[in-house]
């Protein structure tokens, strides 16, 4: 049971959707005790679920949604799942509202028995990239940015690549543009709540911009890849509407 739910994580983390559900069809009552499958199937399911949906297998997923909705929870871990993963079923089939609908649900569910980070977290990817589907670009960018956020913090490399491409695809030309270029009112505005305005791990970043360290000194330190730090620094430079690593640098040693 162990070995099959740590080589369907692998597949999954590599991307292997196929895989994730091949591996998986060993949880059958002819090669394992039912009663121990019923016991873990609260950690296979969500797995399952996700890996048809990559699939584009929608009815097995459904089916195995429908078998996930029937585990007795307890706490929110389950329940956040199953929103995430219905959510995703919902925007497969093309029911943006249903899936937008079900995601905020799954988003408002209280930490019960523990915050189910991980669960959580997937969710807000997927809200995110449902909600510019939808047209809601900005919105879906605060979702995708919140998610990789996480995925950061989690230490979830794989799962924050996809979502930083999937944050750089839902930013348009435009939308950089309008970003503050540092310098002048937007500067003044901002100066003396800058630091309130940054995520823990963006003030982490900028702590060590401005110790004069490199990107690869960064990322080595906070077990991070460089384009995490690259993804975070963007961000930095936008919310304080700074022109680039010297005037972030400069900030932060003349407070």
């Amino acid at each position: 049971m162990h070995l099959t739910l740590a080589e369907a994580a692998i597949a999954q983390a590599e991307g292997r959707a196929a895989d994730v559900a091949g591996t998986l069809a060993a949880l059958t009552p002819e090669l394992l005790e039912p009663d121990r499958i019923r016991l873990y199937s609260g950690w296979w399911l969500p797995a399952l679920v996700d890996s048809h949906l990559d699939t584009g297998r929608l009815d097995d997923a459904a089916t195995a949604l429908a078998a996930l909705e029937r585990v007795p929870a307890a706490g929110s871990c389950l329940p956040v799942a199953c929103a995430w993963l219905g959510g995703r079923l919902a925007a497969a089939r093309g029911d943006l509202a249903a899936a937008r609908r079900t995601f905020e649900a799954g988003l408002a569910l209280p930490a019960d028995g523990g915050e189910p980070a991980w669960y959580r977290t997937r969710l807000r990817h997927a809200h995110g990239r449902a909600l510019v589907l939808a047209g809601h670009r900005a919105d879906g960018r605060a979702a995708l940015d919140a998610a990789a956020d996480a995925y950061s913090r989690l230490g979830a490399r794989p799962f924050l690549d996809r979502c930083l491409a999937d944050l750089a695809d839902a930013t348009e030309p435009a939308d950089l543009a309008a970003a503050p270029a540092g310098g002048g009112p937007p500067e003044i505005l901002r100066r003396d709540r800058w630091a309130e305005e940054l995520t823990d791990r963006e003030r982490e970043v900028t702590t060590l911009v401005g110790r004069g360290w490199t990107n690869p000194e960064i990322a080595a330190e906070l077990f991070v890849s460089t384009k995490t730090v690259e993804y975070h620094l963007r961000n930095v430079y936008g919310k304080l509407g700074l022109a680039g690593r010297r005037a972030l640098r400069d900030r932060v040693q003349s407070r």
